[in-house]
């Protein structure tokens, strides 16, 4: 397997229960932009999540100015846009609602459930033998309890467990046992019962929270954690884990007497016809593309969007799910599918599979919607920081959204694309050329399961082809075809790096989160000038795109300083205490659910340049 290189920045989870303290230093103004301000905490936070992608764009000297600058950038044209009404929008509320959704749970879970943990001794002592060991195991599953024990007299009788999860859907994604290491099982009983088993044997069967399933211990080997940290990281990681399975257990039965006091029901017509829609998407996929029949298959937003519109808008404002008061329509049980993943093992499409699929999505819609309306309630909505973290988020799509309305009405003829290629390219025969396959996706989950895939050394085309969202690479494996380095911009940049089979990333960008791996480089091209093919016509058309965008863009954003004004507090930014750990970080959120910690910042500081020349006699 080729190594996995994670060159641009550090990848850090923190959980609910740890989120990092910001307000350690005087909370004291950085700058302001019209009626608005940027706070030392904001900016902190800001600076310390946000990966510094290039040294040469994030040099040491000038990354505060620069970060500061893209933020008053952030800043302004999200004021011009709720001006002009953005935030009234459907498109806008369907981003926030769900963002304010997780952190009220969030509040709800430091309230209810971080307060309360506790654990012994004991605790401590099993949770630190346990992390010693990785537990191979194969798993065979039913979801009802008569299959499940049919199986387990089956076995008892002498079956053999091979033959029979060969036979079963769990097959797929089992040609090897699947490794568990301390804290992987939600479930206290299958973590107790797994952890007692002799090698070679199999449980009876055990019910969870998704079902039944019985377990055959393949091997127990000794944990590799320890090999790449030492004792205080192991023993810190161990202390997480149980924490989090503390947090977890007293989390289950906050939310089992907080659901027995409700009556919410599902409609049973709209929810057989969402599963009918959604076979037909999926077969729809299939014969498309033979390479989804024996592989996991993910909905896109696009295909979600499809099955909204069949729909239809009077449908979509149909209650879904009726809870006592105020019950979800289906475009917001829709618009929330868009951000969980719809995943099917194919090619099984049977009516029975799809719903139960479905029936554990709108099962935990229907949690985390009353764990949400149980925060609001006790008006955690209005918690200082709840509010300050979503004003972050709220700038970051307001920004976005009105951006991107400019970026629709450009135009690249193909006039453009030769000259650019003429002027640029074409007599320049020194220039190293490269060739990548890249996976670009805008989900988080997509990403974490596509590095986990490449750990354990899966073909990277294979996952590009099923994960990736740049549309014309999808069908040739993620594959760009060669290219100048001088193209690109950061991918280019790295690829020239790079030796051929390495992979570089993730880098998040506009477009979403990216990693590609160099599969071809070519010191000079063969003919001696540089050819004008399909795959650099796509990457000029994208470049030029850019450069339209870019010009607008600080255009835009200097009449929106002159409008608005601003002003920048020096002494205060100079002496805030920053850490220049370059890293990414995801925030795991109470009651389930993950995000960055920040929204992702593309440096947008040009403006201030073309600012500064305009108003040379003007200091902000």
């Amino acid at each position: 397997m080729n190594k996995l290189k994670i060159l641009v920045f550090i990848i850090i989870f923190i959980s609910a229960s740890t989120y990092l303290n910001f307000a350690q230093q005087k909370n004291s103004t950085v700058a302001t932009i019209g009626k608005d301000k940027i706070t030392s905490e904001e900016f902190t936070k800001r600076y310390e999540l946000t990966p510094h992608l290039d040294s040469d764009e994030f040099n040491s000297d000038s990354t505060r100015y620069d970060l500061l600058y893209s933020l008053i950038a952030e800043d302004l044209w999200a004021q011009k846009a709720k001006d002009l009404g953005y935030d009234t929008t459907d498109y806008y509320k369907n981003l926030v609602h769900p963002m304010e959704n997780l952190y009220v749970r969030d509040a709800l879970f430091k309230k209810e459930i971080d307060s309360k943990i506790k654990y012994s001794k004991e605790d401590i002592h099993t949770a630190i033998e346990r992390s010693e060991w990785t537990l191979r195991v194969n798993i065979i599953s039913a979801a009802d309890s008569e299959t499940i024990f049919n199986i387990y007299s089956e076995l008892k009788h002498g079956a053999s467990f091979d033959s029979l999860l060969m036979l079963s859907n769990d097959s797929v994604g089992q040609k090897s046992p699947l490794a568990i290491n301390y804290g992987d099982m939600r479930d206290d009983v299958v973590e107790d019962t797994l952890y007692s088993m002799k090698v070679g044997n199999f449980s009876y069967p055990l019910k969870t929270y998704s079902g039944w399933f019985i377990f055959k211990l393949r091997d127990k080997v000794e944990s590799p954690r320890g090999a790449y940290t030492d004792e205080g990281s192991v023993r810190e990681e161990v202390m997480r884990s149980l924490k989090e399975k503390k947090a977890r257990d007293i989390g289950e039965v906050y939310i089992k007497n907080l659901m027995a006091k409700q009556k919410i029901m599902t409609d049973i017509h709209l929810f057989r016809s969402l599963v009918y829609k959604i076979i037909d998407v999926v077969d729809k996929r299939i014969a498309s593309d033979s390479f989804y029949k024996n592989h996991w298959l993910t909905l896109h937003e696009d295909e979600i969007k499809e099955i909204m519109n069949e729909f239809g808008p009077d449908s979509l404002k149909m209650p879904f799910i009726k809870f006592e008061k105020n019950p979800s329509s289906l475009k917001e049980f829709l618009n929330n599918l868009q951000v969980d993943l719809f995943t099917i093992v194919t090619p099984v499409v049977d009516f029975d599979h799809i719903a139960n699929i479905l029936l554990a999505h709108v099962n935990y819609f229907i949690r985390q919607e009353s764990l949400a309306r149980e925060g609001y309630r006790q008006g955690l909505q209005n918690e200082p920081g709840v509010k300050a973290d979503l004003k972050i988020w709220e700038k970051s799509y307001l920004s976005k959204i009105f951006r991107n309305t400019f970026y629709d009405s450009l135009k690249v003829t193909d006039d453009e694309i030769q000259d650019f290629f003429n002027s640029t390219y074409k007599s320049q025969n020194s220039i190293e050329e490269v060739n990548i396959q890249e996976i670009l996706n805008s989900k988080l989950d997509v990403m974490e399961t596509v590095l986990e895939e490449l750990k354990k050394g899966k073909d990277f085309g294979e996952l590009a082809k099923m994960y990736t969202e740049r549309k014309w690479t999808k069908n040739k494996n993620g594959e760009f075809g060669f290219f100048p380095v001088t193209m690109y911009g950061p991918i280019g940049k790295a690829a020239a790096k790079m030796k051929i089979g390495e992979i570089y990333g993730p880098i998040a960008t506009d477009e979403g989160y990216s990693i590609f791996k160099l599969i071809g480089k070519k010191e000079k091209p063969e003919n001696g000038n540089l050819a004008l093919s399909d795959s650099i016509k796509s990457l000029i058309k994208d470049e030029i795109l850019k450069e339209k965008w870019d010009k607008k863009i600080n255009s835009y954003t200097v009449s929106l300083a002159k409008q608005y004004g601003f002003k920048i507090f020096d002494n205060t930014l100079k002496d805030l205490k920053l850490s220049n750990i370059n890293m990414f970080t995801y925030r795991y959120m109470g009651f389930g659910g993950r995000i960055t910690a920040v929204p992702y910042l593309v440096p947008w500081y040009d403006w201030y340049k073309l600012w500064n020349n305009q108003n040379k006699n003007i200091v902000p």
